[in-house]
């Protein structure tokens, strides 16, 4: 492909891709902390790639948000669930560091969690 084409190709926006897990609470783990429906969707642009997951739980308490991503903290639903050490998000944002990123928090609209991976596009 022509270099003038790839440059094309690149600037154009590209579709956001949407997918929503089913109703039941046990169909995966990644509801361990959260409610159904749950929501990812992937979308191209400003020159990143975003990917976000997205709950209608009940969201992460206002206290705990500026440690969410710290090693070994647990909220206290994480506490009465137990069987976890308080790593996952801070994992997942150091991968999303070393990859040139960044994992963002938000409260979901009009209840939940909202986590956002944003990668850079490769050049």
């Amino acid at each position: 492909m022509p270099s003038a084409s790839r440059s094309r190709q690149s600037s154009r926006r590209s579709p956001t891709r949407t997918r929503s897990t089913g109703s039941s609470p046990t169909s995966s783990p990644t509801l361990r902390y959260g409610e159904a429906p749950i929501t990812i969707s992937a979308e191209q642009r400003d020159r990143h790639f975003r990917l976000r997951v997205e709950d209608r739980g009940r969201g992460v308490a206002p206290e705990f948000v500026p440690h969410l991503f710290e090693r070994f903290t647990r909220g206290r639903k994480s506490a009465e669930v137990g069987g976890a050490a308080g790593l996952g998000l801070s994992i997942a944002q150091s991968y999303a560091h070393a990859h040139g990123g960044e994992l963002v928090y938000e409260q979901a609209k009009p209840r939940g969690a909202s986590f956002e991976l944003v990668l850079r596009q490769a050049k």
